[in-house]
Formats: structure tokens, sequence, C-alpha cells
């Protein structure tokens, strides 16, 4: 009992610190900085504590979208992340043994922004399930689009295990999305 207590002091006080930071026009002290089917056979280490409300508190700094989720106690970091104009994926990607869902957009595209939506609504679950969800900007991150072969937008990707295991261009639904972090 007494755990839990301190485990939630730590995690308020912690928000607070974040909040306070965001707040200010400040970097986060923890965080960086949001058809058809194709089968083909991610940053901070140390825990949360104890399961929190599963809000996320965003602020921006630059072109870079802060998103932190509070999670279980098994998270590696935020659930959450828009790759910043500059950031590298493979940080994200190299030696990481969670389950990455690569979400490429466009500013200007009607149904990303939709999708955009989508993802807010699955980050609880994704939490749960210690994934990580990477919002890629198509015209910043240009050579990215390439590398992946993104033709159209939205496109969606889940990589785990070192290669890309699903792959949908188009609006991809909640229930497809969960069912890609599980």
């Amino acid at each position: 009992m007494k755990m839990t207590v301190v485990h939630c002091l730590l995690v308020l006080c912690s928000s607070a610190v974040l909040l306070a930071a965001c707040q200010a026009g400040e970097e986060a002290p923890f965080a960086a900085a949001e058809s058809s089917d194709v089968s083909t056979d991610a940053r901070h280490g140390g825990s949360v504590g104890t399961r929190v409300n599963n809000r996320y508190h965003a602020a921006r700094n630059g072109d870079v979208l802060l998103t932190t989720a509070t999670a279980n106690a098994h998270s590696q970091g935020p659930t959450l992340i828009t790759l910043g104009a500059g950031d590298d994926l493979r940080r994200h990607l190299n030696g990481s043994h969670r389950r990455v869902i690569l979400d490429f957009y466009a500013d200007w595209c009607g149904p990303c922004k939709q999708q955009g939506r989508v993802l807010h609504e699955i980050e609880h679950v994704a939490a749960d399930a210690n994934a990580l969800i990477i919002k890629i900007n198509v015209d910043q991150h240009k050579d990215l689009a390439e590398i992946f072969s993104v033709k159209a937008l939205p496109t969606v990707m889940v990589y785990g295990r070192r290669t890309i295991l699903q792959r949908r261009t188009g609006l991809t639904s909640a229930e497809v999305l969960t069912s890609w972090v599980h």
C-alpha cells in the first residue's frame, strides 16, 4: 500500500514537471521532442511505476510534438511520438523489442487527419501493450517515404522483429491497429 502511494506521488511530481516545462515552452525533461492489406514477414529505460490514468501531455517545441502517455510498469517510454525534422527513425527501431506502428502522413491530407484521430484513440491500448506509435510527416521525411515505398497517404505499417510485419494504405480502423499491437 505504501509503495502504491509513493509511486503515485512520483508520477504526479513527474507529470507536474513535464507540464510546467511544456507550458514554459521548454523541452520536456524525459520526452524527445503523434485500402489494401499486404502481409510480410522503440527509447527510454525505466518504469513509470503503477498504472495511472491514460492521459497525455502535449506541447509544441518548434516542429516537434511532445507526447507522453502514462502507461503501465512495463513501459519503455512514450507511446505516441511525431518524428521531428532531423530526427533519426533508427534510434527508435534499432534494438527495440517493442511493436512500432509507423504512420506516414501529410498535414494537407484529410484522411491523414482522420487516421491521426484513430491513432490517438488507440494510444491507451498501445501503452498497455508496450507498443510505440511514430507519426512521420512525408513532407519533412521524403527519404523515409522513399525507403518504405510510400506511394499514397495515409500509409501505416507495423514494425517488429526487425522487419515490417503488416502494411496498409488508406484509412485503417482502430480494430486493425489494435490487432497489430498485440
